[in-house]
């Protein structure tokens, strides 16, 4: 069964055998993850394999950019592993992670306690006062 998705530039086919000017994006790919995993898997499962990659892409393959971008949608599973990679935090600032866990939790309930720990976690590492940049 071949997949394609076309964007601005690229062209995306899940062959085994790609074609030489298949070009993979990274958001594409962790997309792919995603929609393809077992129906029971949990989001840590699949956050150990993001936070992975977090460390051995180079920086045109980043993953960490689209998990921020996850953590802002309406996929709760998306938002789960993006929550559940704990090597990298997922903004910048603290004012940033308060804003972003605070919707969070507005939208997904059941993500509550996830997001009050990235919270717990910058004052740990900054302190609470602390704003700056990482």
């Amino acid at each position: 069964m071949k997949r394609t998705t076309e964007g601005p530039s690229t062209r995306i086919s899940f062959f085994l055998d790609l074609p030489e000017d298949v070009v993979i994006n990274v958001e594409d790919v962790s997309n792919f993850l995603v929609d393809r995993r077992l129906p029971d898997l949990p989001p840590e499962a699949l956050a150990e394999v993001f936070a992975k990659l977090s460390w051995d892409l180079d920086d045109d393959a980043n993953v960490v950019p689209v998990l921020r971008r996850w953590l802002r949608g309406d996929d709760e599973y998306r938002v789960a592993v993006a929550l559940w990679v704990e090597d990298v935090f997922p903004a910048d600032s603290r004012a940033e992670i308060v804003s972003l866990m605070a919707g969070i939790a507005a939208r997904f309930p059941a993500l509550v306690e996830r997001a009050d720990y990235w919270i717990r976690a910058w004052d740990r590492a900054y302190g609470s006062s602390e704003p700056g940049m990482i």
